[in-house]
């Protein structure tokens, strides 16, 4: 005698009373492992996300650093320049050509680094642009250094100075995108001390271009002499900082050399209006050099503490990615084996 097994439906099958206790234990297993996995691959991806942002901004410190070293060479470039002029344009300008194709090299590589830097927001996209606009009319300046006489000393500083400032707005811009935490007060710091170094080389120029041409114009003499923003960047620079930070980065104008510089600045200034500068060019060179050395010092361990900081946030956030991926994979393994071991039971 055969008898038939009436089917369940499949509302049956899907109700929870009918299932057996081994399909109970999988369904509670893979439940939570489900969703712990889901957690556990977004936070993964979160993670890396962070890595590579961090990533982003130590390529953004690579080329942020390029344009800092051509606005050096510029300057270096915009005081030889100026002084040539003061001196009325004597001598070989074969020194000067040298220059200018140094200068070439390092503004065009500088140019290609930052163009191959991907997501720039608008604001620095418009820097960039301003940027590649005064570099356009560079030739333009340098034949008037050269060869025209139309054009006086103060043209030539003022010009070379919108170029400098250019590339400054750019460095700022750069360094804005930087996104390492706990690197603002950093990152603020290192742009007023390259702020007060632009201050001290205008004024290393005008001062120098007076010695040279024997005469200092009353104009530039009110300028140097009224000229605050040195102190206003350095104020700025102590309150971007710890007061430790302070301590350990550098008080720039409390060098030794800033005397010898503020000593001859004043001598310079005191030399009545048609009278000859007794102070030498080599003299003021030297003052100038060793000033601007002190705040190159605090700059440098700015800049290499910000490139510190972000590599090692960089590889924190990769590590910590890397082991909560193998965590999580760890994590569906062995779910996946104890799911197989309750559907053998």
């Amino acid at each position: 005698m055969t008898s038939t097994e009436t089917r369940q439906s499949w509302s049956e099958r899907l109700n929870p009373r009918n299932w057996t206790l081994t399909v109970k234990l999988v369904v509670v297993g893979i439940v939570p492992a489900l969703l712990a996995l889901a957690l556990g691959v977004l936070r993964v991806s979160d993670q890396a996300g962070a890595a590579a942002e961090l990533g982003q901004s130590t390529q953004l410190l690579e080329v942020q650093e390029r344009v800092t070293g051509v606005s050096d060479i510029l300057r270096q470039e915009r005081d030889e320049a100026t002084l040539f002029v003061a001196g009325g344009r004597a001598g070989d300008t074969g020194v000067l050509e040298i220059d200018f194709n140094k200068s070439d090299a390092e503004v065009e590589e500088m140019l290609a680094a930052v163009r191959g830097s991907e997501g720039l927001e608008p604001t620095t996209e418009s820097a960039v642009q301003q940027v590649e606009g005064q570099v356009g009319q560079l030739q333009t300046l340098r034949a008037d250094v050269t060869d025209n006489p139309s054009i006086g000393t103060r043209q030539i500083l003022d010009r070379y100075s919108e170029l400098i400032t250019s590339l400054d707005v750019l460095d700022r811009a750069l360094l804005r995108e930087v996104r390492t935490p706990g690197t603002a007060g950093l990152a603020d710091a290192f742009n007023l001390a390259q702020s007060a170094g632009e201050q001290l080389a205008v004024q290393h120029t005008i001062l120098g271009a007076a010695i040279r041409s024997g005469n200092l114009e009353p104009a530039d003499a009110t300028e140097v002499g009224t000229d605050s923003e040195l102190e206003s960047a350095f104020r700025d620079y102590q309150a971007a900082l710890t007061a430790e930070e302070f301590i350990r980065f550098g008080n720039f104008l409390d060098d030794a050399a800033n005397d010898q510089r503020e000593r001859l600045e004043a001598a310079i200034l005191a030399t009545p209006p048609g009278q000859p500068i007794t102070v030498a060019a080599a003299e003021w060179d030297t003052a100038f050099n060793g000033s601007r050395a002190a705040v190159d010092r605090s700059a440098d361990m700015l800049r290499n503490e910000l490139v510190a900081i972000s590599q090692a946030s960089e590889e924190q956030a990769s590590n910590l990615a890397g082991v909560n991926a193998v965590v999580l994979m760890l994590g569906l393994l062995a779910g996946i084996a104890v799911a197989v071991l309750l559907a053998r039971a």
